[in-house]
């Protein structure tokens, strides 16, 4: 994993300490699990999927798993294995879709169904933004901290449907995280630190250990690949 850094912004919007795993505030400890799906909520859209469509509940776990595997894995304050709402509900409607369109159901199995919904929702949502731009500009200058976020990424989800916690043991790369400058949004002049800072506020990266930034799941992998013009998926 890459380090992180003392005072980045956490999914939750509230400063995080590179040397702490919890908020600088406990204040919003009781709103964190209102942010983003937890695992109760993506197992009741699948259940409510399965009235339209019965033969979902019997590969409820196997949709489970492909949807922690493309779209869970984030960390809300204390609240950890947090989903992308949009990306979650982008895939269960695709999913449904994949069923609804075949004349005779029984012609789109499910499991083939789910493995044509998993995929990347999370550009999709608008034109390419401030990150991306960033990226494209200075894809050379990060290319080594890319490839160190992807390899990371591959060697922890070895062998497993979903990603292993992270740990630091694995693809370490030794970099110590500025705080951003605000100014930065108005830059074509920044350096890496200051785009994965970006990266853990915008959610292309967590930081699943203190000190530490990994990729979440396999839709932000996927990103990253594209950031670094590999297509190995």
């Amino acid at each position: 994993m890459v380090p992180s850094f003392k005072g980045a912004a956490d999914n939750d919007n509230t400063v995080v300490d590179a040397d702490s795993s919890v908020s600088s505030s406990d204040s919003n400890k009781p709103l964190a699990d209102f942010f983003g799906f937890n695992e109760s909520e993506v197992g009741m859209l699948l259940d409510k999927s399965a009235a339209n469509y019965p033969q979902i509940a019997d590969h409820k776990d196997e949709g489970m798993a492909t949807i922690k595997d493309w779209y869970g894995g984030y960390r809300i304050g204390k609240c950890s294995e947090k989903y992308n709402p949009r990306s979650v509900c982008a895939f269960i409607e695709f999913f449904c879709s994949q069923l609804r369109d075949s004349k005779n159901r029984a012609a789109q199995s499910v499991p083939d169904a789910l493995q044509s919904a998993a995929k990347v929702y999370w550009i999709a949502a608008g034109k390419p933004g401030l990150i991306e731009t960033l990226i494209d500009k200075h894809r050379d200058q990060a290319a080594d901290t890319i490839e160190q976020l992807i390899g990371e990424y591959k060697n922890r989800t070895s062998g497993d449907a979903s990603p292993k916690p992270a740990s630091r043991n694995s693809h370490t790369v030794s970099l110590q995280l500025p705080k951003p400058d605000v100014g930065i949004v108005a830059s074509d002049e920044c350096s890496t630190e200051e785009i994965l800072a970006l990266c853990l506020s915008a959610g292309y990266l967590i930081q699943n250990e203190p000190g530490y930034v990994c990729i979440p799941n396999r839709e932000m992998y996927t990103v990253w690949c594209t950031f670094s013009k590999k297509a190995d998926k």
